[in-house]
Order: structure tokens, then C-alpha cells, then sequence
């Protein structure tokens, strides 16, 4: 195969709702597995492995030694929660995907997670409604726009439910307004 030979088995029209799902969650895995090595580090940084993957064609493992090469980070975890509180609850519901992070986080099986998303956590496991739950100014953190992409493919014929449902899975684990506003922008 060369590079730009490479097709869809079918046409984008063609591919199903669960096909949509699995390329979203697989593509976010991917990345944020690829970027995890480099985030929070400065731009520096990460176009220094950019670059070192491209003339390798080999990710390299650098400042995350104690997890292994591949490991994605919360944000992968969410999402996935996310997808399977959906399917729990047989659409989406808030209450449902509360639960979910409160589990993940009791079960002490996140990786990386900051600290709104952590307190979120905590405060869910303490008994916090999902309205209450989520970290105030300052931790504007981005994790509520990284794990959003399941509610893109979900609400994709309803754009009022979509904002609706994007700024409520933000708030269970951040209630700055810009987060919800970046969540609901993805």
C-alpha cells in the first residue's frame, strides 16, 4: 500500500452508527495513547517526538515510565464510560454516566487524571449530585471536550440535544462555563 492508497471498506454514507462509534472511540484511544507521552510538556517537547516518530516510524516511551507504551489516559477512560452508560441506560442519561466516573475512579483503574477531574470524582463518591459534582474555577481543564466525541456520533441528527447532552456530561466533572463551551464546540 502507498501512501494516500489506502480506502474505506465503505463509503462514509454507508458505514453504521456503530461503525461512527467504534473509528470515534478508537481514533480518540489512538491519539491521546501517542500524545500521552508528551502532555503537558512544552510545544517544544512534543514536536521534538513528533519529529522522532516520523524519521523512526517508532513512538518512543519518554516521562511516563510506569505506565506501558500504548496506555491512553482518562480521557479515553471516559469516553468509553460514557458510550457504556448510554447503553446501559438505554440513551443518555447524566445520573447513569456519574455513576460510571464514580466507579472508575473507586476502583482506582484511571490513568492521569487532573485534579477537577479527580475532585469530581471524589465528590461523586461522597454522594454529590452530577449537577454538583463538577470542579469550579479554577480547573477549566479540557477533559469534558476530549471524552465528548460518542455524544457527536449519538446526537448527530439533533443538534439541540447534542449541546443539551454535551454540556451535561461536562459538568459532572467541570461547572466552569468554558469547558461546557468547549465540550459543546468538539
Amino acid at each position: 500500500m502507498t501512501p494516500g492508497s489506502w480506502s474505506p471498506s465503505a463509503p462514509a454514507g454507508k458505514l453504521t452508527r456503530g461503525d461512527r462509534l467504534a473509528g470515534a472511540l478508537l481514533g480518540q484511544a489512538l491519539g491521546d495513547a501517542l500524545g500521552f507521552v508528551v502532555e503537558a510538556e512544552p510545544p517544544v517537547a512534543a514536536a521534538a517526538y513528533v519529529r522522532e516518530f516520523l524519521q523512526t516510524d517508532r513512538a518512543g516511551e519518554r516521562h511516563r515510565p510506569s505506565f506501558p507504551f500504548g496506555q491512553y489516559t482518562d480521557d479515553t477512560q471516559l469516553a468509553r464510560e460514557l458510550l457504556l452508560s448510554v447503553r446501559e441506560a438505554g440513551g443518555w442519561s447524566p445520573s447513569a454516566f456519574a455513576g460510571r466516573v464514580a466507579a472508575l475512579f473507586q476502583d482506582g483503574r484511571d490513568v492521569g487524571a487532573g485534579p477537577g477531574t479527580r475532585g469530581a470524582a471524589e465528590r461523586l463518591l461522597a454522594g454529590a449530585s452530577w449537577r454538583e459534582s463538577g470542579a469550579v474555577a479554577p480547573y477549566a481543564g479540557n477533559g469534558s471536550a476530549m471524552r465528548v466525541a460518542p455524544l457527536g456520533v449519538l446526537f448527530a441528527e439533533d443538534a439541540v440535544g447534542l449541546r443539551l447532552a454535551a454540556g451535561e456530561q461536562s459538568r459532572i466533572t467541570h461547572r466552569d462555563p468554558r469547558c461546557a463551551a468547549g465540550a459543546v464546540a468538539v
